[in-house]
C-alpha cells in the first residue's frame, strides 16, 4: 500500500462514530466516512473547535455547518497549490490520499529521459492532471477537454477558481490551473 505521507497541509487527526476529523491547512473539518466503524472517545480538542462540520442526512446528502471558515482557502502539496472550498456533497474538491499516486507517476515522468504526454481520462478534481504537468508532462488536448468539460466533482468554472500550479511551463495551463480547450 502506498501512503500519502508527504503532506504538510493535510492530515487525518482522529476518527470515530462514522466521522473523521481532518486538518486542511489552518482549518479543521469534520466529515462523514463510512469506513469509520468504531466508536472511540473524541478527546482531541478539534472535535469541539472545528471550522466546519458536514452533517449527513438520513435521506441522503447533507449540509455543512460552518464555524469561522472562509469561503475558500489554499493548501500546498510540494509545488502544487490547491484552493479549496466545501461543496454541498461533503467534498472539498481534492482527495489528498491521491498524492501517493501523484508522487509515483511524477517520479516516472521526471525520470523518463524523454518527453511524456499525458491523457487523463479521469480528471475528477484535476489534481492528477496538474501533478503530471508539474512533473514536466505535456497535456494532450483530450486531457484538457476531459478536465474542463467533463464536469467531475467541481466543474470547469469552480476548478478555474480553485486550483493553480506554481512554476509549471505547459501550453495548456494558465496561472489558475485551468486547462484551455
Amino acid at each position: 500500500m502506498w501512503i500519502a505521507d508527504g503532506w504538510n497541509d493535510y492530515e487525518v487527526i482522529d476518527c470515530s462514530e462514522g466521522e473523521k476529523l481532518e486538518r486542511w491547512g489552518d482549518y479543521l473539518l469534520v466529515r462523514p466516512d463510512p469506513q469509520v466503524i468504531w466508536n472511540t472517545p473524541k478527546t482531541h480538542r478539534g472535535w469541539k473547535k472545528m471550522n466546519g462540520h458536514y452533517h449527513r442526512s438520513s435521506k441522503g446528502g447533507g449540509e455543512w455547518e460552518f464555524f469561522d471558515l472562509p469561503e475558500q482557502w489554499s493548501i500546498h502539496y510540494k509545488e502544487l497549490t490547491f484552493n479549496l472550498k466545501p461543496f454541498s456533497f461533503k467534498h472539498t474538491g481534492l482527495f489528498p490520499e491521491q498524492a501517493a499516486n501523484w508522487d509515483w507517476f511524477g517520479d516516472r515522468i521526471r525520470n523518463a529521459g524523454r518527453p511524456i504526454k499525458v491523457l487523463n481520462l479521469f480528471a475528477y478534481t484535476g489534481g492528477a492532471t496538474l501533478a503530471a504537468a508539474a512533473a514536466g508532462a505535456s497535456l494532450s488536448r483530450g486531457t484538457a477537454g476531459c478536465f474542463c468539460r467533463g464536469g467531475g466533482a467541481v466543474g470547469a468554472a469552480a476548478l478555474r477558481d480553485r486550483v493553480h500550479i506554481a512554476h509549471v511551463d505547459s501550453p495548456f495551463v494558465t496561472p489558475w490551473g485551468y486547462l484551455a480547450p
